[in-house]
């Protein structure tokens, strides 16, 4: 297999030398072997690369490989086909790699672009923390900028600074309680209407749209202590941007300008309220007609929770609800958990403060999932606790509602849901870090449950790129029955591992206990009860006693003490 796949490689790079990278040509060859696209074939060309590099004298010879490297790393970054996640990575190899040749001293340009490269393939990398991800891109970025002058390389500065600018205002919108959001938004604006200067709406018509976005997205999106205000020029830029859009010809555009228009409309703080939401569900509806939920799905989907937070912001309550189940329909917790997360929250959160409580359980439910998805996929312990943390509140609430539904049992199995969480990722944190001797029957089936999670990961975090976006609906199912088939075979995978070394199993995937499994485990001998110490009574409400179902007690939940 490792020779098939070295073969392939020196074949993809003496392709691109001939076709001098020509598409037409490199990517019929990548199609015929997307099973051999993947991470160790990025290992692979990594390993490949410094050997060559290392062992050849003559300069011309690595220079010219490294420059096929490098338009090698742009074809894979931008195929549009096979594993999206592993593309980005096999790119991030080519340009990491040639930087041992390519460096800033001896040839800035190809340096610089080997940068702006590797800035594009982290921002949009699917791999990883996607905070991490978008701290490399930056520095990538700021790296092409130290030979990206906007006197000598103006449209090269532009186009660094439009990347730059989208990752800034991702960072700046999740930061809370920040006293110098309105001065990091007057200098993003600043830089905006800069490269607005170098792409006109005369000479880059497409690009001129992407930066009017930008800018209008950070006037509505950024806190600000004139956001009124700011939300008036918001909406003035969208409808600018709108005016010299032709519709026919530019109909994603359109459609996408629209959607952000809405949520500019529904945030409005000044007008008539039912005017400006009649301005949002319009603007929505208007991109509704682009974004159809048989040709995107996904898109589709963030509309419906947008279009349900208009109504929610109403008091339409009941109309919110359908809507946000509209969207849960595409964005499961299995398949799409950030957007999930997202719909199911809003949707519990909905339904609770209107007093449906079934609809605020079954809502919270999905969203629990969705936290539990989002942290098995992150490897970092300190990532893993952080959503937990951000996410309380929603078991908080489930717990309520559970209360308030007269659902006593359920109340307490999700109020130590969380708790149980947290042990196991602690337990399997300290065990697995300790080398322990692991049988070789068991090794194989941590290694089984390991590949099976990376396919479900890659599978699942190649869709959350902007190309999966678009897909019909026809794709989607077909991404969810891939998913649901490789949830089933690590789940079995799993109960075999449980029955080889339940303690182990149970280090790696907790089931939670059910108030009547937890009873049975009261008079065991080797059953452990865990208490934790808890200040400032929050909930009050009528428990069964854990040892007699007839016995109830009064329990009292409190804040923690940190």
């Amino acid at each position: 297999m490792r020779e098939e796949v070295i073969k392939l490689l020196l074949q993809i790079l003496v392709k691109t030398s001939y076709s001098s990278a020509d598409k037409k040509i490199i990517y019929p060859l990548l199609q015929d072997n997307l099973d051999k696209l993947d991470m160790n074939f990025a290992d692979l060309l990594r390993f490949w690369s410094k050997n060559y590099f290392a062992r050849e004298n003559l300069p011309y010879k690595v220079q010219t490989v490294a420059g096929i490297i490098s338009n090698f790393g742009t074809l894979i970054g931008q195929l549009p086909q096979g594993n999206l996640a592993n593309n980005l990575d096999i790119a991030i190899v080519c340009f990491e790699v040639i930087e041992i040749i390519f460096t800033s001293e001896e040839y800035p340009i190809e340096w610089a672009i080997s940068k702006l490269n590797l800035g594009n393939a982290y921002g949009n990398r699917i791999y990883g923390d996607h905070i991490e991800n978008r701290e490399k891109a930056i520095v990538a970025y700021q790296d092409a900028l130290k030979i990206y002058s906007r006197e000598k390389y103006p449209i090269e500065w532009a186009e660094t600074q439009t990347n730059l600018i989208t990752l800034y205002s991702a960072t700046i919108k999740n930061i809370k309680n920040d006293d110098n959001s309105d001065v990091k938004l007057d200098k993003l604006v600043s830089i905006c209407n800069a490269v607005s200067e170098i792409f006109t709406q005369e000479s880059f018509f497409e690009k001129w749209i992407i930066i009017k976005n930008n800018i209008a997205s950070l006037y509505c999106d950024t806190p600000h202590p004139n956001w009124s205000n700011n939300l008036e020029l918001s909406i003035n830029i969208y409808n600018e941007v709108l005016d010299a859009l032709n519709q026919e010809s530019f109909p994603e555009e359109s459609a996408n300008t629209q959607m952000n228009m809405g949520i500019a409309y529904n945030k409005r703080i000044q007008g008539d309220r039912r005017e400006n939401f009649n301005l949002a569900v319009q603007a929505y509806q208007n991109s509704l007609k682009f974004y159809t939920r048989e040709n995107y799905p996904f898109r589709y989907a963030i509309l419906q929770n947008n279009l349900s937070n208009a109504y929610r912001d109403q008091g339409l309550a009941t109309s919110a609800i359908n809507n946000y189940w509209l969207a849960l329909e595409i964005h499961t917790p299995t398949a799409y958990p950030n957007e999930s997360l997202r719909a199911s929250r809003n949707l519990g959160n909905t339904a609770f403060k209107s007093g449906c409580w079934d609809e605020a359980i079954k809502g919270y439910s999905i969203a629990i999932k969705a936290v539990e998805t989002s942290r098995s996929w992150v490897k970092s312990e300190s990532r893993r606790q952080k959503i937990l943390e951000e996410s309380i509140g929603i078991y908080e609430n489930m717990v309520q509602a559970c209360i308030n539904a007269g659902q006593i049992e359920k109340a307490f199995e999700y109020s130590e849901r969380s708790r149980s969480k947290r042990l196991v990722d602690l337990m399997a944190s300290y065990n697995l870090s300790q080398g322990e001797e692991i049988p070789t029957k068991v090794q194989e089936l941590l290694q089984q449950y390991e590949e099976l999670q990376q396919q479900i990961d890659q599978e699942r975090q190649s869709h959350k790129s902007e190309n999966s976006r678009s897909e019909t609906r026809a794709a989607w199912e077909a991404y969810n029955e891939a998913i649901a088939t490789l949830e089933t075979q690590k789940q079995q995978v799993w109960e075999n591992l449980r029955r080889e070394d339940p303690v182990l199993a149970g280090e790696i995937q907790v089931n939670p206990l059910s108030l009547s499994e937890i009873q049975k485990l009261i008079d065991q001998p080797n059953t452990a009860i865990l208490m934790e110490l808890w200040k400032m009574p929050k909930i009050t409400f009528p428990v069964p006693d854990l040892k007699a179902k007839n016995s109830p007690k009064c329990i009292k939940f409190y804040q923690k003490i940190d």
